[in-house]
């Protein structure tokens, strides 16, 4: 029959042996225990409080990514008077001006078909895009590149069918582009078109024995350079992309203007000094928040750990220290009406901001950009404020980064503090063992005394000699 010990203590003693264990064993537990738990509690807090930092510093890297290249400068409005004809894109380099822009004529690419499309009555081509040309012979093809400078490619065709002609053509890469096109729904009637670039020097011309080709090139299809003027100025150009007459845009023809249009074009500096105050904004929220979370005095989660507090002088530095990209004239946040409060927040002084991105613009780009592109994050050179810091979180955040290492290796030891707790309830299960067992013992030995005790008092009061009235 089995024994409930713990029940068993005290049945035969003067006072309660299991209470007694039990008192034993929790006086023994508290302490440990509570020392435990509160290590787990703040590191808990501590893995918390990382959260939040790694939220916010992100949020902060997020807000100076949209300043870390000079692209992001590129804010211009452009009031084009005849947008369908062509399209003012203005680059980070433009100016704030007014342009006068006519379009003659769009440049233009040849088109050669095998069929004058100008003449009039049904047009017929070929039945099949496989129908036998030359006698299914092959033969060769010379084109003669060019208008003013000319040169000449020969094209071999190994398979005499209109498709077989298209596919030597493009495998012998000599910048025109051959297809056979349908001319009408019948799925009988088909051309070979070859398309050139645009511009004179895109010309081209063919020469070939073949019959069933002759080429001709349709009315209007001849190659050509566009002709526009430019604030009084005429230019040829053979692309439809022009960059090159006014610094910092980009006209893209598409058509010929109806006189000539007006283009406007105004630097838009209220939506950068809105992201410069969003930047601002993110810097104090995140400012605070570090402070909050070292607070001795407000017992932060973060309170005492010296690389943190690293953590929010390197980001200071960066964003109130001068520039490591300067400016002429303007080298710091200061410079441009951004300054530090008795708080240790930023604070926007409205007019001397306008004043700064009216007057002093391209120093505001290399502040904060280096006036680069996409080469916030390469290398080691200086790359402005908003370049610098987008930097330093993206290794603080990092895969090997303090802000990932760092809760990874709390985290462990909660792990470690939890097997502390199982490690002391298994501990703490034996020395209740123990007191039990010693318990138990005491209490037979209290048990046989108890037995002895009766047994001689039985004794004595059965002697012959023993009266009790006596």
């Amino acid at each position: 029959m089995a024994i409930d010990y713990i029940d068993a203590l005290g049945a035969g003693a003067g006072f309660n042996t299991k209470d007694l264990v039990t008192a034993l064993v929790e006086a023994e537990r508290a302490g440990k225990k509570s020392i435990i738990d509160n290590r787990i509690s703040d590191t808990e807090a501590e893995i918390g409080g990382f959260a939040t930092l790694v939220s916010k510093v992100s949020e902060m890297r997020l807000a100076a990514i949209e300043l870390n290249d000079a692209t992001d400068f590129n804010n211009y409005s452009v009031n084009n008077s005849q947008s369908t004809a062509f399209t003012f894109e203005a680059s980070t380099s433009a100016s704030s001006a007014t342009h006068s822009i006519k379009v003659t004529s769009p440049a233009k690419a040849q088109t050669s078909s095998t069929l004058d499309a100008s003449t009039s009555g049904p047009v017929v081509g070929f039945t099949s895009m496989t129908q036998t040309i030359n006698g299914g012979n092959a033969f060769d093809m010379t084109f003669t590149l060019g208008t003013n400078t000319q040169t000449t490619k020969t094209v071999s065709v190994s398979t005499a069918t209109p498709t077989g002609v298209a596919t030597a053509i493009n495998e012998a890469d000599i910048g025109i582009t051959a297809e056979v096109v349908a001319l009408d729904t019948t799925g009988t009637n088909y051309t070979l078109q070859l398309t050139g670039g645009t511009g004179i020097e895109n010309a081209f011309s063919i020469s070939e024995s073949v019959s069933e080709l002759n080429f001709t090139i349709p009315t209007g299809f001849a190659a050509a350079n566009a002709d526009i003027s430019v604030n009084g100025i005429t230019y040829e150009r053979a692309s439809n992309t022009i960059d090159d007459i006014i610094a910092g845009a980009t006209i893209s023809i598409a058509g010929a203007t109806t006189g000539a249009a007006t283009v406007g074009v105004t630097r838009d500096t209220a939506t950068i000094k809105a992201t410069i105050e969003a930047f601002v904004a993110t810097f104090n929220d995140v400012n605070g928040q570090l402070r909050s979370l070292t607070s001795s005095a407000d017992s932060g989660a973060l309170r005492g750990n010296s690389i943190v507090r690293q953590i929010n002088r390197d980001i200071r530095d960066i964003v109130l220290d001068a520039s490591s990209s300067p400016g002429s004239e303007i080298e710091r946040l200061s410079d441009m009406g951004i300054s530090i409060t008795q708080t240790g927040e930023l604070e926007v002084n409205q007019t001397e901001l306008d004043s700064a991105l009216a007057n002093n613009f391209a120093d505001i780009v290399t502040l904060f950009s280096a006036d680069t592109n996409q080469d916030s994050e390469i290398g080691v050179a200086n790359r402005g404020i908003a370049g610098d810091l987008s930097m330093l979180v993206k290794e603080l955040t990092a895969t090997t980064g303090y802000l990932t290492t760092q809760p990874t290796l709390l985290s462990e030891n909660i792990l470690e503090y939890q097997q502390d707790l199982a490690d002391l309830e298994e501990r703490l299960a034996k020395v209740e063992a123990r007191y039990t067992q010693q318990f138990l013992t005491m209490q037979r030995l209290i048990d046989e005394m108890n037995t002895t005790k009766e047994s001689l008092k039985s004794s004595f009061e059965n002697l012959p000699f023993n009266n009790r009235d006596v």
